[in-house]
């Protein structure tokens, strides 16, 4: 596998979470009509994700102030985008709402356990979480004895 990387995929020989997720929307047709979007949320996704994921690896304590100080402002703009589509990309759902939902349900869990509640001024954002839970495939998942909502980190992280 190039760029020898968890998570990883073997048929293709494949690595790095986006570029699966990918290859899953294009073999299941769910990747939607604006390939540019798509990405774009991807992108935005995983730049949020990696902010919040950086402080349960060096700083826990740090990621209540920054929830508290500019998660609100990141927010905003993800409710933008949300606008008044179904989906986080328009109509149908797509990998991307995936993503977006597992960043957001880490989000959810982190506020949690600092005593913050900055999604809680979202509704929008609570509701196209909900929406996404509700997706059959993933609802199932989220039944099954295989689903975790934790650990959200390695081992080695201060917060898992």
């Amino acid at each position: 596998v190039p760029f020898v990387n968890l998570p990883y995929i073997l048929s293709p020989n494949m690595s790095q979470s986006n570029a699966i997720l990918l290859h899953v929307g294009r073999v299941a047709g769910m990747l939607g009509d604006d390939a540019d979007l798509l990405h774009l949320v991807l992108a935005q996704a995983t730049d949020l994700d990696n902010v919040v994921t950086r402080g349960c690896y060096a700083d826990p304590d740090g990621v209540k102030p920054y929830f508290e100080s500019k998660l609100g402002d990141e927010l905003k703009e993800w409710v933008k985008v949300l606008g008044d589509h179904a989906y986080i990309t328009g109509e149908t759902i797509t990998v991307a709402d995936f993503k977006v939902f597992e960043l957001f349900s880490k989000i959810r869990i982190l506020e949690a356990h600092f005593g913050v509640a900055v999604m809680d001024a979202f509704p929008t954002l609570l509701a196209y979480i909900d929406k996404v839970k509700t997706h059959p495939p993933l609802a199932a998942y989220i039944a099954s004895p295989d689903y975790l909502d934790r650990p959200l980190n390695n081992p080695h992280a201060k917060f898992t």
